[in-house]
């Protein structure tokens, strides 16, 4: 379990005592390659960190999919648009191999970047990492 939250903390410049916390509150939950967090006009509004697996974020263009980002061990993964817009998701986010991930309810992470500096800045280096890939789409 250390390997995942260490790259995490890496990834987004987190401290670990904190990293912990995070995955602490969370829930464990195992994919199959093909499952899907949410299509493509659906709306998914948690947060979640890849414990183990590959996803893919694509959508569909003149019938094609095209992919935008591929995510692996210890990385964010959430739809932009529904966690930030409760809007539908524009693109859709599907495990490429077998998965599990730590998810957490928009509602919970909310409290969590209200409860700290350093979850606070999570959130802001998390959006502004991810948001640039809403305007690509």
């Amino acid at each position: 379990m250390d390997s995942f939250i260490e790259r995490f903390c890496a990834k987004y410049y987190f401290p670990y005592a904190e990293g912990r916390q995070l995955i602490e509150g969370m829930e464990y939950k195992t994919y199959r390659k093909g499952d899907c967090l949410v299509r493509e006009g659906e709306r998914d509004t948690s947060f979640y960190i890849i414990a183990r697996g590959i996803w893919r974020g694509h959508y569909l263009r003149d019938g094609q999919e095209v992919s935008v980002w591929f995510a692996s061990e210890g990385e964010a993964l959430f739809s932009t648009w529904g966690y930030v817009d409760n809007a539908v998701s524009r693109i859709t986010i599907e495990a490429m191999s077998e998965a599990a991930l730590y998810c957490m309810p928009k509602q919970k992470l909310e409290k969590l970047f209200a409860s700290s500096v350093d979850f606070a800045n999570l959130g802001r280096k998390l959006f502004e990492r991810e948001g640039t890939i809403k305007y690509f789409v």
